[in-house]
């Protein structure tokens, strides 16, 4: 897919947590790591990170479960 996508999708690794373990860190030892910049939607397609959501109630993407 080219262009502009500006639909909302689901990380795949939302379970993970990146965010939460990095929040984590610098609360704890004052360190904070990046996060990354693009990253692999539950679709498939890999978009910005700031496109993505963890929560279902804001994800617009039909094709992300």
């Amino acid at each position: 897919m080219g262009g502009f996508d500006p639909h909302v999708h689901v990380e795949s690794k939302v379970v993970q947590g990146d965010a939460a373990v990095r929040n984590l860190m610098a609360s704890t030892f004052g360190l904070a790591g990046d996060l990354p910049s693009h990253v692999t939607t539950g679709c498939g397609l890999r978009v910005p990170y700031a496109m993505t959501s963890p929560r279902p109630d804001r994800v617009t993407c039909l094709a992300c479960p």
